[in-house]
Order: C-alpha cells, then sequence, then structure tokens
C-alpha cells in the first residue's frame, strides 16, 4: 500500500502557557476546510488498510510486534480491539520508517564515538502517531543509526533483582547511587552483555557493559557479577523480560544520542521463592504497549539548545521518569481491565509515570477515533 507523509497533528501533552488569540472567521474557515482535506486524505490511506477477518490471518512483519500479539490487554479501550490497535499503530511505524529513509545514516563504529557511557538523560513519553511529524523535522540535524540495510533493532533485556526487590526498592524510594543489573540480547547480531548501570548521586548514569560468549551466556548471574562488583550485591534473580525495537539518532554535530523504543512488551518472571504458585500465577501478566513510544535523550552535559530540545518545547512535551525495569514490574501485577492499582508492590514514586502512561495512551486512541470513521474500515 502506498500511504504518502500525511502530517499527524500535534498532541500537547503539556499545558499551555499562553491563551490563544481569537481567530477571525476567515481563519476559523481556512482552517476548517485544511481539516476537512486532512481527513479525506486520511480515510484515503484506511481505505486500502484492511484488517483481515480472521484473526490467524493477521500477519505483519516478523518482529516484536508478531510474537506479542495476544499480549495487549486493553483491548475494549476506546471501542477499539486488539487487532485494530496493532494494526493502527504498525501503520504509524511503517510511515515513520518511511520518514527515516531520508535521514543520512551512521555506522555502529561511528556511533561508538558518541557511546555516552557516562551521561546525563532524559525520557519522554508519546503516542507512536507523533513519530512521523517529529522525524520529519529531526531529519536535517540527525542521523540513524543503520546496519545491514536495517535501521530498527530488536532488544531482549532481563533484569534481575533480589527476592526482596532491593533494586526496585531503591528506584521507589528515591535513593541516589542505585543500580539496574540486567543482560541484554541484540537479536538481529545474537550479541549478549551483562550491563551494571548505575544512577549517581549527581544525577548522572553510568553504565559498564561485558560482552557474554561461549559458556559466560548460560552462567549464574551471581558468578558473573561477584568477580565484576567484589560481592557489592545479594543473590539476584530473573524478575523481568523487557522485549522492544529501537531506532537510534546521533547529532550530527553535537556529542548527542536519541533512542526511540517502540512495541514494548514486559513478561513477568516470577522467582520468589516466599509466593505460592496460586498468588505468582495471579500476579504474573504478560503486558504489550504498541501504541506508546519511550523517547531518551542522552548527553555527555545538560544541552538546552539542540534541536530536540527545542522541538520538545514546541510539543509540549514533559520530562518523565520512565524506568522499564520498575514500570514493568508495577504494569505485569495488575489487570488493566480493572483500572486499578498493584497492591503486592510498593510504587508511591511511579503514580505520576502511570497517570502519564495512561493519558499518551488515550492520546492515542482519541487521536484514532478523530482522523478515522471506524465503520469504514473492513473488519
Amino acid at each position: 500500500m502506498a500511504v504518502g507523509n500525511i502530517k499527524a497533528k500535534y498532541i500537547f501533552l503539556g499545558e499551555k502557557n499562553k491563551a490563544e488569540t481569537k481567530k477571525s472567521q476567515a481563519d476559523i474557515n481556512l482552517e476548517l476546510k485544511a481539516a476537512s482535506d486532512y481527513l479525506i486524505a486520511i480515510k484515503q490511506v484506511f481505505s486500502g488498510y484492511e484488517i483481515p477477518v480472521k484473526k490467524d490471518s493477521l500477519k505483519f512483519t516478523p518482529t516484536v510486534m508478531e510474537s506479542n500479539m495476544m499480549n495487549v490487554n486493553a483491548a475494549h479501550v476506546k471501542g477499539f480491539d486488539k487487532d485494530e490497535i496493532l494494526a493502527l499503530s504498525e501503520c504509524h511505524l511503517e510511515n515513520s520508517k518511511k520518514i527515516l529513509n531520508c535521514f543520512k545514516t551512521h555506522s555502529l563504529f561511528e556511533q561508538s564515538g558518541a557511546a555516552l557511557m557516562d551521561r546525563v538523560d532524559r525520557k519522554f513519553l508519546i503516542p507512536v502517531s507523533l513519530l512521523t511529524d517529529m522525524f520529519s523535522e529531526l531529519s536535517p540535524f540527525y542521523s540513524v543509526l543503520s546496519e545491514n540495510q536495517k535501521k530498527i533493532f530488536e532488544y531482549k533485556t532481563h533484569y534481575f533483582d533480589s527476592e526482596q526487590d532491593l533494586l526496585y526498592l531503591q528506584h521507589q524510594n528515591g535513593l541516589l547511587n542505585r543500580y539496574k543489573i540486567r543482560t541484554r540480547e541484540y537479536v538481529s547480531s545474537g550479541k549478549t552483555f551483562l550491563e551494571v548501570k548505575q544512577k549517581t548521586n549527581h544525577f548522572r548514569t553510568q553504565k559498564n557493559r561485558y560482552l557474554l560468549s561461549g559458556e559466560f551466556k548460560s552462567r549464574n548471574i551471581n558468578s558473573l557479577l561477584t568477580p565484576l562488583t567484589d560481592h557489592l550485591f545479594p543473590p539476584l534473580y530473573k524478575k523481568l523480560l523487557v522485549k522492544y525495537e529501537r531506532f537510534t539518532l546521533k547529532h550530527k554535530r553535537e556529542t548527542e544520542r536519541i533512542t526511540i523504543d517502540v512495541n514494548l512488551a514486559f513478561e513477568p518472571i516470577e522467582q520468589a521463592h516466599h509466593l505460592s504458585d496460586a498468588t505468582a500465577s495471579k500476579l504474573s501478566q504478560s503486558r504489550y504497549l504498541p501504541e506508546i513510544a519511550i523517547i531518551e535523550l542522552k548527553q555527555e552535559n545538560h544541552q538546552r539548545k539542540t534541536e530536540f530540545e527545542q522541538l520538545a518545547k514546541k510539543y509540549a512535551l514533559r520530562e518523565m521518569d520512565f524506568s522499564k525495569y520498575c514500570m514493568g514490574r508495577i504494569l505485569t501485577q495488575v489487570d488493566e481491565n480493572q483500572n486499578c492499582f498493584p497492591e503486592q508492590i510498593k510504587y508511591n514514586r511511579f503514580k505520576t509515570s502511570l497517570l502519564m502512561l495512561k493519558q499518551v495512551r488515550e492520546s492515542f486512541y482519541t487521536q484514532q477515533e478523530q482522523l478515522v470513521d471506524k465503520d469504514s474500515i473492513n473488519i
């Protein structure tokens, strides 16, 4: 299906600082005409994007999306079923990938010059429907990572914690000099790294990574960590598997990278011995978030005048605390359809992030309702 560069409307996640000036009738008429032309274009796009009647026949490119289709829990949200959510999200991502083809590319070797293993970082949460607009505006200033003609890469990350969730609670309680321990597999290359990530008391992120090969891939995490950290951590267990796909942008002049994570899936790995099998089963629910994208801005030092900073201000994007590990632990311990919060894990520090996540997802659904006449889609 040939899909043009349909410019999505901006979704403002922050508050407007100034009241809008009164518009003339002529201006209003022009805006109404532009909106009408826009809706016609959107309907033309989706008229060629039919969703098969049989779920088994729904085919996407074999990515994280295909392997996690059954993990969509918000099937009833805003009247969209899970197949529609997947199809709409994938359509927006395909349009974004077409914009990425206009970017200059860089290799992993070129990116190593901006590895930023000691950095400051900030995160923003947006609906995937906003990516096309953002990529269009960033293309003159950033290049995109490309290896073997691929620009999007699949990641599988296992997070480890103590039986008492020491590392999770460090973050929940707002402690600095806190740690995350994980193994990250780069699916396309087959390489796996052990990563020890620390948030220092200077609000910097420091990361040490170690390539695991051969027998080391199957070794117990504690036997790997002990010689590296001198018994800094108690016995650790696998707690969560996070799968996602990532685009990586690098600034053409500054030491700055932007990662964009999409198709997030969280799968719990409950190994806490104090929980009964029935309780563990009740708390273990895979969650999939195809509607959102996590943007992480990584810089050597805080810079407020780069092109992305200006774009974030234009879109009124709000910086937020979104730890994949912590949010995954929370989201997999509550039934989304019950619209409630977990009872088995402390989460007070993340309430704002949870509400922001809900707002961004609802923004995605609201936009689709406004742009698409659902009755025109063949379901």
